[in-house]
């Protein structure tokens, strides 16, 4: 199952949720404590799930895109970015 994980950055590290399993939310210092805190905290949500409950929450609203909006921001800055910030990449 794949599940869409968004990360921020704070002043004091790294904060992650999980837009398609409301109530997951993990803070830490660095990206890596992050990812796996919130590895470990949708392993124990989807455990708990039936399969149809599973695919519901798979399948978030009636359909998703990404729309290009604005200019384009070179791929290389992306890195970059996360290089700077502490990811390994």
């Amino acid at each position: 199952m794949r599940v869409c994980v968004v990360y921020e950055k704070s002043e004091t590290g790294w904060g992650a949720y999980t837009p398609g399993l409301p109530g997951i939310g993990v803070v830490g210092r660095s990206i890596e404590e992050v990812r796996e805190s919130v590895k470990r905290a949708i392993e124990m949500h989807i455990e708990a799930m039936s399969e149809e409950d599973l695919v519901e929450r798979e399948t978030l609203g009636d359909f998703a895109e990404l729309i290009d909006v604005g200019r384009d921001i070179p791929e290389d800055a992306h890195w970059a970015f996360l290089r700077r910030n502490g990811v390994n990449v």
